[in-house]
């Protein structure tokens, strides 16, 4: 039993979409669990579609949930602020190659008095009691471990190897996923140490790609950082972001010739704004900015380019 009383909430009301009157279910505030649900961020900007196809999931869906596609378009926010709002225990995973099943699962860990006691994983823990289980970054797991998360696809109860106790699904529990790529690999080595995954793994997932937010939004997530810069400045800042990602050497519409090796995601757009709110003093205040948020993991001729970048939009 998950201990949490379900309530209906209001897209319009909750997230701040005007004219959305449709019902999602989500958890009375103060349940048992709260501790588990993520912190709400108040001036959040939800992207419509994102929003409506992730909250349908929620309420309708039986199967598994891939996010996927560039870094830092708000993959995991989504899910987080989305739980948030709608108090949902989280259980989130950061993904890699080394993490295996028992981490998942749970291991057995020494206690006080000399013994062992088998403490649960957040997969179990998120079967247990009903809670929203997020793998970040799924497509650095290493597919072997990845296989073995099919029966949660279904559905299947879990068997702890260690204890033998089998843990069924309770109410609530569900399993989202994001990832750089769309489980297919990464031919032009953007992200290093992706994984191809399995396409029995893939096949049981509804999948959504989620791209850079359009100009206002993103405008509108500047404002939140910087609310007495001029709209013209801030449309600016969106300006050089989208052309630095034109120019992406994983933008499959950019030059070969002329691509750059880094791209400029929404959190960088972020990072550079709380950076020129203090570069005030600097006689570059836009590249020393841009420095801290971005360009110190450039190559120098990308920098360069960055730089003329700014040059050509703020003059």
């Amino acid at each position: 039993m998950n201990a949490m009383t379900v309530t209906e909430y209001t897209i319009a009301n909750t997230f701040g979409l005007e004219g959305v009157q449709i019902g999602v279910s989500g958890y009375q505030e103060g349940h048992k669990h709260q501790a588990f649900v993520p912190d709400l961020i108040e001036n959040y900007q939800f992207r419509r579609e994102v929003l409506m196809t992730v909250a349908a999931w929620w309420q309708m869906e039986e199967s598994p949930l891939y996010l996927w596609g560039p870094m830092g378009t708000g993959k995991t926010s989504i899910l987080l602020q989305m739980a948030a709002r709608l108090n949902i225990p989280v259980q989130l995973v950061s993904c890699h190659d080394r993490l295996e099943t028992p981490d998942l699962i749970g291991r057995y860990v020494l206690n006080d008095e000399g013994g062992m006691d088998f403490i649960d994983g957040p997969l179990t823990t998120a079967m247990r009691f009903g809670h929203l289980l997020i793998l970040d970054e799924i497509d650095y797991l290493n597919p072997a471990t990845a296989a073995g998360l099919n029966g949660l696809r279904e559905g299947l109860p879990l068997t702890i190897p260690e204890t033998g106790e089998t843990v069924r699904p309770a109410e609530g529990f569900k399993l989202a996923v994001t990832g750089n790529t769309n489980g297919m690999g990464d031919d032009l080595n953007v992200y290093p140490g992706i994984n191809r995954m399995n396409q029995a793994f893939l096949d049981g997932f509804v999948g959504l790609e989620v791209g850079y937010p359009e100009k206002q939004t993103e405008i509108e997530i500047l404002k939140s950082v910087m609310p007495d810069q001029d709209d013209n400045v801030l449309e600016a800042m969106v300006s050089v972001a989208n052309s630095v990602r034109s120019l992406f050497m994983g933008n499959p519409e950019a030059d070969e010739d002329n691509a750059i090796e880094v791209t400029m995601s929404t959190r960088t757009l972020v990072r550079w704004a709380r950076w020129r709110l203090v570069a005030d003093n600097h006689p570059k205040p836009w590249e020393f900015s841009m420095e801290r948020a971005l360009g110190w993991r450039t190559s120098p001729e990308t920098k360069a380019v960055i730089n003329g970048i700014i040059d050509r939009v703020f003059g």
